[in-house]
């Protein structure tokens, strides 16, 4: 999942195209997060939005990829919408949905610029999708929308990768696969003068070869504290990890928890 930054294809040397992310890697998107447990990250979105409050099961999520979360939140008898920046991966969540017989409505649209019809009652963004947005005022941009598409009092869960991650992880995540008649090649370093933690994906299929530059930013707890009070949020929670232990410069991945007023 992720917000990516949207660049016309180009040619890279003699053979690879260079294509904007989750472009040609949304066709094996999946295969790559087969480790994640979506079932238990859902559970835990739920417990955090009951522990928030949440006033109805309208839910939003923001940048849903091929839709694993949303569909795993739709049989959980929430009223789920979706939506992502990417097309490749929306054709890969509404198959799904529609082979998992989930009512779910997807979208597409920037993270930046969304709106809704109706408002909802809570609104979720995961697996560093905030991280995607590389200036402070695009993220306070989603915050923006994110309170628009709320009701009064909707709750707002992100998480974040951290500093503490790139800084420690980063070589963790090279890696290199083939899936049916497509190889990739995962490439993962962090520059903490930028704070910008960079993913470069060469992916091969039978008619040709592609890159994908991912580029996201690192953010504070406390930037992003900031960017909520001016957006009108409250934080209610910071979470290390999969956790309910209060987050802390060394964790790997924090959920926030904030509410609109």
């Amino acid at each position: 999942m992720g917000e990516p930054v949207q660049m016309a294809p180009e040619r890279h040397g003699a053979s690879a195209l260079i294509v904007p992310p989750y472009t040609e890697l949304a066709s094996i998107y999946d295969h790559i997060m087969q480790h994640v447990n979506y079932k238990q990250w859902a559970r835990y979105v739920v417990n955090l939005l009951v522990l928030a409050g949440l006033k109805s099961r309208n839910l939003l999520e923001a940048a849903c990829g091929t839709g694993t979360l949303s569909i795993l939140l739709s049989k959980r008898k929430f009223s789920v919408t979706g939506f992502d920046s990417s097309d490749a991966m929306l054709a890969i969540a509404k198959r799904k949905a529609a082979e998992e017989h989930a009512p779910i409505e997807f979208f597409r649209a920037d993270l930046t610029s969304f709106e809704v019809p109706i408002p909802v009652s809570g609104i979720i963004c995961l697996y560093d999708s905030i991280n995607y947005l590389l200036e402070p005022e695009l993220v306070h941009k989603f915050f923006t929308s994110a309170h628009a598409a709320l009701v009064q009092g909707g709750i707002l869960i992100f998480d974040i990768a951290t500093e503490h991650n790139s800084l420690n992880n980063a070589s963790y995540l090279d890696e290199q696969g083939i899936i049916g008649e497509i190889s990739y090649i995962r490439k993962s370093y962090y520059d903490p003068k930028e704070k910008i933690h960079y993913n470069e994906f060469t992916i091969k299929k039978p008619e040709g070869t592609f890159l994908e530059h991912h580029r996201e930013r690192i953010y504070s707890i406390e930037e992003l504290r900031r960017l909520l009070q001016l957006s009108q949020f409250h934080l209610l929670h910071l979470f290390d990890g999969f956790s309910y232990k209060e987050a802390t410069v060394n964790s790997d991945r924090i959920h926030f928890v904030a509410r609109a007023f």
